[in-house]
């Protein structure tokens, strides 16, 4: 908390107000809420240089380069009504705020680019493909975060790479010797189904493509002989959690009380 009141403290005094508007559905809320934390976290990473020596590179042109959410994937004309009520809703807040905080002022002189609803839009559009679900105690996904870099990583059903929220860091950790030059790739899917969607069409509802890899070959049954068969028993062996989600080193694990799980508990119960 108190490392986190430079970047809440600016927009304290507005979440109130947010809170209390019956015109704003929760997914919309959300959305104004994470760009005003977006707002402050760029001001203050890239603008204060008393606020640590080492500074996040993250940009907003970072962002607006991510993979935009497009109709590929269901539900997207919903998604973005909420993201343009959002975004118009965002810039009557700031200008009707801005003159009585300072903080907000100092703000979008540097990035003007908040009051621009289009801007805003595309920031917002950037999150259905790109974001990483962040977990309570519960292991219930309770928001997300914007990581750029970690979302160039393409998909695998057998990923090279484990990754764990660490503070305010998203960590890859590689789950075999990898060579030179070799993808680093991250599982975007539970492993397992949940109940509703298989592994497969969780991925084609979600994000948008089809999957190829080994693993998906095989439960396809356009392939797969004995050889690759013990790929997958062996990688499932040695990195899939009871959860179906892919764990990071022992040494960097945590634990929940009275769970066999994990996966997303770095920052939890140690």
């Amino acid at each position: 908390m108190e490392a986190d009141k430079i970047y809440h403290k600016p927009h304290c005094q507005l979440l109130p107000i947010i809170d209390k508007d019956k015109g704003l559905k929760k997914e919309e809320t959300s959305f104004v809420i994470l760009l005003l934390r977006l707002l402050s976290n760029l001001y203050h990473n890239n603008n204060d240089d008393n606020n640590n020596k080492k500074k996040n590179f993250i940009q907003l042109k970072h962002i607006l380069n991510m993979m935009q959410d497009n109709a590929t994937v269901a539900g997207y004309k919903r998604r973005q009504k909420q993201r343009e009520r959002a975004a118009k809703y965002f810039v009557t807040l700031l200008n009707n705020s801005s003159n009585n905080n300072n903080s907000l002022d100092d703000m979008l002189k540097v990035h003007p680019q908040f009051l621009n609803v289009g801007v805003l839009t595309s920031i917002l559009a950037a999150g259905p493909l790109n974001e990483f679900a962040l977990f309570d105690v519960d292991g219930e996904a309770v928001g997300c975060g914007y990581f750029p870099l970690a979302a160039m990583a393409n998909h695998s059903c057998i990923p090279t790479a484990s990754v764990q929220m660490e503070g305010k860091d998203m960590v890859f950790y590689a789950t075999r010797n990898l060579q030179v030059g070799e993808e680093i790739t991250q599982s975007y899917a539970n492993l397992g189904d949940d109940g509703r969607l298989t592994r497969m069409e969780n991925i084609e509802v979600s994000w948008g493509f089809t999957c190829s890899c080994l693993r998906c070959k095989i439960d396809s049954g356009s392939g797969g002989d004995e050889s690759s068969c013990n790929i997958i028993k062996n990688f499932d062996e040695a990195n899939v959690c009871v959860c179906g989600g892919v764990i990071v080193p022992k040494a960097r694990q945590g634990k929940r009380e009275d769970d066999e799980c994990k996966c997303n508990s770095y920052n939890l119960i140690v």
